[in-house]
């Protein structure tokens, strides 16, 4: 995924304290009061995705079968833009 748009980054303690986790105690192991953390808050303008259809092994072939000029482009999937 591709988000475009403007990001700030912030140190809101309250909004640190809101998100909190167990998850996030493994990365920033001083807690929640670790001066280091910082958050990032993206105003999105739009957004392009990707998803793979295929898996693995079949990216893998698809991907073989383009370079080796069977077919124009790997078939691995499909993409898409929003706007925001």
């Amino acid at each position: 995924m591709s988000i475009a748009g403007t990001a700030t980054v912030t140190e809101d303690r309250a909004v640190v304290d809101e998100l909190w986790s167990p998850f996030a105690e493994a990365w920033f192991p001083e807690g929640r009061d670790d001066p280091s953390i910082r958050l990032l808050t993206v105003e999105g303008v739009s957004v392009e995705y990707w998803t793979q259809d295929t898996g693995t092994v079949g990216s893998l072939v698809q991907t073989l079968k383009a370079a080796l000029g069977h077919q124009s482009q790997p078939d691995v999937g499909s993409h898409g833009t929003l706007e925001v």
